[in-house]
């Protein structure tokens, strides 16, 4: 019986992807699949050490390594390729990656000390892995199109509904990308796997066996100390809101978050409505009011066709999560 093995989000936290590659490597029968779902960089320590190791593979007989690509390697990608400048890249915790890169507190972003090999690698990454039974993929699918006619934006951005059982006809979906401190979260079609492993050090591995459709068979789940950023000194959101710098430096929060954001349809804006609740409900800040109210409102007026309103927004107020605590990793 084979079986294939998942792991999500691990956002820099090299120390995770080893425990979790010692157990599966160690305690299974090849042969085996082990897939790594996406969002490889940002936000932890260790980015550039995590590539590395992937890019290497596993070096052992009957086992099969897939990388799959997430939303986080593209902005990496596109900042250091395409963009002009690195804002969009700092603002999603690329300034905790251009670090693991030899680069220092207060220095100056430059995307020229990521090696072309390392963009290479994430370039010809894959966006999902099918087999018999399950489609593998960073953030979703989208059930309505065949799987050789997804959009790009979907399966890396995408925000599943919480009563979305997903699913993609008879296969069962396998994601990460939406961060769930105590998940993962299992549905009918689909199972969720980023615990937000990168800030809580706990890391789950998903289990699948070949030849039986459905979940998991088993998940276990890799500790290790939460990030540090936990006990060193905090600041309120407040704090970090109003410490607002050059975009290009390292030693401050970026903030400049463009919210001009529009949506496709009713059920987008449903979505977006659900988000603000959520993040009112938790942080009802005026700080996080005030920056999230232009998106609020184009959100709930609805109208137009930019793609993605409701993923966007959850993505403007995981920035805010990034404010708070990368002023704490890289202030001076």
């Amino acid at each position: 019986m084979s079986k294939t093995y998942a792991i999500a989000d691990l956002h820099g936290r090299f120390d995770l992807l080893e425990m979790a590659l010692a157990r599966v490597t160690e305690r299974a029968e090849p042969p085996a699949t082990l897939i790594t779902l996406g969002d490889y960089v940002d936000r932890g320590p260790d980015s550039r050490q995590i590539i590395e190791r992937l890019m290497a593979g596993l070096e052992r007989d009957g086992w099969r390594l897939i990388c799959l690509k997430g939303n986080h390697e593209d902005i990496m990608w596109q900042t250091c390729r395409r963009l002009p400048d690195v804002d969009w890249w700092l603002t999603n915790g690329g300034g905790a990656t251009l670090i693991s890169y030899g680069q220092h507190k207060g220095d100056q972003a430059d995307v020229a000390v990521v090696p072309a090999a390392h963009l290479d690698w994430i370039e010809q990454l894959p966006l999902m892995h099918v087999d018999m039974h399950r489609v593998f993929v960073h953030a979703g699918i989208d059930p309505s199109c065949s799987l050789d006619q997804q959009d790009a934006e979907d399966v890396i951005w995408k925000i599943y509904r919480d009563d979305d059982d997903g699913g993609h006809g008879q296969r069962h979906v396998v994601h990460g990308h939406h961060q769930h401190a105590h998940g993962p979260v299992f549905k009918e079609k689909r199972t969720n796997l980023d615990t937000f492993a990168w800030y809580t050090g706990r890391l789950a591995i998903g289990v699948f066996d070949d030849d039986t459709p459905g979940g998991p068979i088993e998940v276990s789940a890799e500790r290790s100390e939460a990030h540090t950023l936990r006990r060193q000194r905090k600041h309120s959101v407040g704090t970090a809101l109003r410490a607002v710098a050059h975009p290009y430096k390292l030693n401050r929060p970026v903030v400049r978050v463009p919210i001009a954001f529009e949506i496709r349809d009713q059920r987008r804006a449903e979505m977006a409505r659900r988000l603000f609740a959520r993040v009112n409900r938790h942080i009802a800040t005026k700080h996080i009011k005030r920056l999230f109210g232009d998106a609020k409102r184009t959100a709930i007026a609805g109208g137009a066709d930019h793609a993605r309103t409701g993923e966007a927004i959850h993505d403007a107020f995981q920035r805010v999560v990034d404010v708070r605590w990368r002023d704490d990793l890289v202030a001076d």
